[in-house]
């Protein structure tokens, strides 16, 4: 009743290979290639290729990719006026954790492999409705690889933008980026080995733990067993136990934790961190210094790190780079730092400096040469504050009675005291304690002197009662005339 049947199927027909499965945008896994491969290089009449074969011509393609990058390693990097995609530099792995030991406490010295960072006559400059704002301005500095660098300054002073421009986010409007003595201005990000640990972590609400740590070696096709790398990777961090949780269900502490291994997944030479504990309370945040330092330490990478807290930044740095108004101002040791501002400003941002008049009873008596400046500065903690003078005289209450003032009679806080008072000596100058407080090491002080200029003293502890000053109390004050420093007020600006 039908038409014609179809003809039957000759036996010796083969249907056509699948085409070859892409899913994702990512990179196709070994089966797929050895897959694709025995069909490319069988004949439409064999049989495929033996898949033991196609494993072993796998094997010679990725060692050959892996001599090209090696000797691409040697080689100046080409200009981003070229429209191919760049060379990555070369990758080096993170220590595995047989090396590392299995406990925190086990520290193991490993080879270091972090970059180099210098940059070069650095200048950004942002287009605005009312003119070129500067970004960063011509900005030369070195900083030494598998070290903690921290980059404080006030808000706006350029620090962030110098870690996009490093991290290629931005673009410099002049001057050279070089890694290892490799220019990499014109580099793409993915391809500086560059490791990013955002202010609010940024991790992927969708994804978990693991997913989050593995997205980055996932998209950049790193060889080696993802899962592996995963768990190596929340053992260093020390959260083996959260793999399949959502960020939505870590504290803030593990959300640092995890957002720094996935920094590290990517297996980066150079990590740079921004406002890393910004979001956490101080607890936290304290309790955290110590592992972050110890995680640097052990993965073994040049880390760059942008503070707005001093002490957090001192406390963790082996350098110090002070910014302001996009150039830098002093860099070196937290100790060189704090020891021996190189300007002003530098004094004042690190030490929240003392700023005197020139003329002050206390800078004179000091012997302090202000060289026609107007002011003079010295840090709070140069200020030392007795209850006895040299000669063992004691320092008597403001409100002392006849027989126990400083001449006859009660005075009030920032009345003079006559010159012949034993608070008056060639060395040290009599202050009313305005204020206390306790600052742990210290005790700090707001000091009144006869002629009403202020200043603060920080004490340390460990000068036992001598240091103990109640408020209302008289105390012999001294700072040497070494630490202070001129100043005008243009000065703090640059």
């Amino acid at each position: 009743m039908g038409g014609p049947s179809p003809p039957a199927a000759t036996p010796s027909a083969r249907p056509p290979p699948p085409p070859p499965r892409r899913t994702g945008g990512r990179p196709p896994t070994s089966q797929v290639l050895i897959e694709e491969l025995s069909r490319e290089l069988s004949g439409p009449e064999d049989e495929p290729l033996d898949e033991l074969v196609a494993a072993e011509t796998i094997a010679v393609r990725e060692e050959r990719k892996r001599q090209t990058l090696a000797s691409l390693a040697k080689k100046k990097l080409p200009s981003s006026t070229n429209n191919s995609p760049p060379p990555l530099l070369p990758r080096l792995p993170l220590p595995s954790q047989a090396e590392l030991g299995t406990t925190s406490s086990r520290r193991i010295v490993l080879p270091r492999h972090g970059f180099a960072v210098s940059v070069e006559g650095l200048h950004k400059e942002y287009a605005t409705p009312r003119g070129p704002v500067t970004g960063v301005r011509h900005t030369s500095l070195a900083i030494r690889p598998n070290a903690l660098t921290a980059l404080v300054g006030p808000s706006g002073s350029g620090k962030t933008t110098l870690l996009r421009l490093l991290s290629g986010l931005e673009a410099p409007t002049s001057g050279r980026i070089l890694f290892d003595g490799v220019d990499v201005t014109g580099l793409e990000p993915k391809a500086r080995r560059v490791g990013v640990v955002f202010q609010g972590y940024a991790l992927f609400k969708h994804m978990t733990v693991a997913e989050n740590i593995g997205f980055g070696p996932r998209m950049l096709g790193l060889p080696g067993d993802p899962a592996a790398r995963v768990a190596e990777l929340l053992d260093l961090v020390e959260l083996p136990h959260i793999a399949g949780r959502l960020p939505s269900q870590l504290s803030g502490g593990q959300k640092q934790r995890v957002a720094l291994a996935r920094a590290l997944a990517a297996e980066p030479r150079l990590l740079l961190l921004d406002e890393p504990f910004s979001a956490l309370d101080p607890e936290v945040r304290r309790a955290l210094r110590a592992g972050l330092r110890d995680i640097l330490d052990r993965a073994g990478v040049t880390a760059i790190m942008v503070s707005h807290d001093q002490e957090e930044a001192f406390a963790m740095a082996d350098e110090v780079i002070i910014f302001n108004r996009g150039s830098v101002c002093q860099a070196g040791t937290p100790e060189q730092v704090r020891a021996s501002p190189a300007s002003p400003f530098v004094m004042d941002f690190v030490h929240e400096a003392n700023k005197l008049p020139a003329d002050c009873i206390f800078t004179r008596r000091m012997g302090v040469d202000a060289g026609g400046r107007p002011y003079v500065m010295c840090a709070p903690g140069d200020v030392t504050a007795h209850r006895w003078a040299p000669g063992g005289a004691r320092a008597a209450h403001a409100d002392a009675p006849d027989g126990e003032g400083e001449g006859g009679g009660p005075r009030a806080i920032g009345q003079p005291p006559p010159l012949s008072s034993p608070l008056t000596t060639p060395t040290h100058v009599g202050a009313a304690v305005m204020d206390k407080s306790f600052g742990g090491a210290v005790r700090k002080y707001v000091l009144e002197f006869d002629d009403g200029v202020r200043c603060a003293a920080h004490v340390p502890t460990a000068a036992g009662d001598d240091g103990d000053l109640e408020v209302g109390a008289r105390a012999f004050v001294r700072c040497d005339p070494a630490s202070f420093l001129p100043f005008d007020v243009d000065d703090l600006l640059t």
